[in-house]
Formats: structure tokens, sequence, C-alpha cells
């Protein structure tokens, strides 16, 4: 028995349910009940917001997920651009920092860059808080020079910490800056993956937040100009770090990620490990969730 579904109604596999009036239910609309049962022949969803295959456990009771994931290559990163609709007609600006992250999507967009044509530009913000951080912004630019990738270094002050935290202080002044670089059409890719999903939905919950909040970082949303698209989000830091392992990539170490005062960090080197030696995959658990919250926030919009 196989069980597969990405958006599962309160009572089950009901895609052709009709209300006693003979109006169509809610979860009957198509563009909200991508269902797949297990009698269902079908292939499962994929992209940003598609959950995982779950099958049952041997014995009974809950489901656990499948570990039969795509490996994170440049061909299925290509896949993830078709479905969000970029083509050779989008300017893409990368916002290129020079982590792990960053550096994997930069180098997979220039393996596809000949065969899908693609307009490719980086940035990369100086935020001016580490004694290193000049010198990243020179790797930073010699990586983008070996790739034949223009690059522009924007460096920036980060001011109202009193009032916001350095990290969001930090963050507004990065967005800003990199807004400048995002004309009529253009698209802004950040290297967001699920990892990083699953701790903005850890810290929303942690807020207190609604379903808007717990639905996280979305695939594409508008931006400055043009749009802000976050490609890598179906993939783990692991699976980056596997490919970037691969092509003898080097990258940046920012060893500010280790100062636990920062919630993100905490999260990232405190909680999350113990949460993932209990409950495998409970990262991309998290981050499938965030998917389901942007549905429901979507349905709610659309009723209120």
């Amino acid at each position: 028995m196989e069980v597969r579904w990405t958006s599962m109604p309160p009572n089950g596999c009901a895609a052709d349910r009709r209300t006693p009036g003979g109006k169509q239910d809610l979860y009957s609309r198509p563009a909200r009940t991508r269902i797949m049962c297990a009698r269902s022949a079908g292939k499962r969803s994929t992209g940003p917001f598609a959950l995982p295959r779950l099958t049952p456990r041997r014995g009974g009771g809950n489901f656990e997920m499948s570990s039969d994931y795509t490996a994170f290559s440049h061909s299925s990163l290509a896949d993830v651009l078709h479905r969000l609709g970029l083509s050779s007609a989008t300017p893409l600006t990368v916002a290129f920092s020079g982590g792990l992250d960053s550096c994997v999507l930069l180098h997979a967009l220039d393996r596809l860059r000949e065969p899908l044509a693609l307009t490719l530009r980086a940035v990369h913000v100086d935020h001016g808080l580490h004694a290193h951080s000049a010198h990243w912004a020179r790797q930073a630019q010699q990586t983008c020079a070996q790739l034949n990738i223009p690059c522009t270094v924007e460096r920036v002050q980060v001011t109202q910490i009193r009032g916001h935290g350095l990290e969001d202080a930090a963050r507004r002044a990065r967005y800003a800056a990199l807004a400048r670089h995002v004309g009529p059409g253009g698209v802004l890719l950040t290297a967001h993956q699920a990892d990083d999903q699953a701790e903005t939905v850890l810290l929303q919950l942690l807020r207190g937040t609604g379903v808007h909040g717990l639905a996280a970082m979305p695939a594409m949303t508008p931006f400055h100009q043009g749009r802000l698209a976050r490609p890598l989000l179906d993939f783990t830091r692991a699976q980056l770090a596997a490919w970037a392992g691969q092509e003898n990539l080097q990258w940046i170490d920012d060893t500010s990620n280790q100062d636990l005062r920062f919630s993100r960090n905490y999260l990232r080197q405190q909680i999350f490990p113990l949460l993932e030696a209990h409950w495998p995959e409970a990262s991309r658990r998290i981050a499938h969730s965030a998917g389901m919250a942007a549905e429901a926030a979507e349905l709610l919009d659309e009723l209120a």
C-alpha cells in the first residue's frame, strides 16, 4: 500500500465532492485539491510545495516519509526553473553571499546558462559586520570572474539594530540593496533551502504567528519592480553539500553562523540536530508543512 497526496482535505480523498445545494465543495477546486489517493495511478506532485510520499509504518501506526527524494543537480534545478516560469527571457540576479548554498546555486545556474540561454548576474552584499567581510567580497568577485558572471558588490550600513535586532536589521539592509538590481520583469534568486524553510517555520511558531506566518518563505513572490524566487526550497542543505563536494566547489565559511546568540543559529546548531535524531526528516517534514499553510492562507484570502 502506498499513499500519495499533496493537499489532503479534512475528510480524505474527495476531489469530486458536492455540497447538498449542488455547489462544488471548496476542497474540490482544481487549484486547491491536488490529491493522489492510494488507488490512483497518477504521478506524485512535485515542486516547492509538493509533499513527500508517505508510506505506512510496519505494524500500523503513523506514516513515515520515503527517502527517494531527487538529489540536487543542475538538471533538477532546470526542472524547478521551468516550474517557476523562468526562461531565457527573464533577467536573473543571484543574491550571492559566497556561502555553500549560494555557491551551489550560482555554479548550477552557470551550468545551465548556455543550454537554457539564461541572462545571469550576481550581487554580493557586504554588511561590514565582520572583520573578514571585505575579503569575502573580493572572494565572491573572484568566483564570479572565474565563471564570467558579472558581479556587483553592495556595501551597506546596518542601522536600527536596537529597534529590530541585528539579524533583522541586516536582512532589511541587504534586501534594500538587492532591490536596486531588480528591474521590471527581473527576478532575484536567493539560495534558501529546505532547512532554512524549516527554521523559519519554527521561528514563526515560537512567535505565535498564524497561518500566513507558518507559510514561511514562498517559492515566488513580488519584489520591488520584479519578483523574488527561491529555487532551492525543494532541497536540503545536505543535498546541496553533496553536490558541492562532487563539483569540488569552494565557498565562504562565515564563522558568525556558529554564534548561538542568534535565534536561527541556535535552532540550526542545537535544536534541529536533536529533532532529526529522534524524528528523521524532521526538517523536511516541517518545510513541507509550510506549503500546506501557504495553500490554506491563500484559500482564506480568497474567502475573506
